[in-house]
């Protein structure tokens, strides 16, 4: 039960919902089971939803499922990018000067 609870910590600090929504009510059920997500919406927040929901046509739940898809999958991307990059340091493999020149110089910079 230790390791879920510390799961979905780590889930709730990836989303980083706090820092763009002073959320309120945040709870995830069993992610196995019932993947359930519970959101209290800032009023402002709530009304932009229910506005593209009535121009899109769209249910409410889809367009957050699918805005919470795109934020996964960019962080996610961005992260193994990172991993990526560090484990390319830690073998050493850093660009020369001259490709670093050459590629500021490429850009105009």
């Amino acid at each position: 039960m230790m390791l879920v609870k510390k799961w979905l910590t780590s889930i709730h600090d990836c989303l980083v919902l706090r820092q763009y929504l002073p959320i309120s009510s945040f709870s995830i059920m069993s992610s196995v089971i019932d993947p359930m997500l519970k959101l209290k919406l800032p009023d402002v927040l709530a009304e932009q939803l229910e506005q593209l929901s009535k121009a899109t046509g769209q249910q409410r739940d889809s367009i957050a499922l699918a805005a919470l898809h795109e934020y996964i999958d960019t962080q996610v991307s961005q992260i193994q990018d990172i991993q990526a990059a560090v484990a390319e340091a830690d073998r050493g493999e850093f660009a020369t000067d001259h490709e670093v020149n050459a590629f500021f110089a490429r850009y105009g910079c």
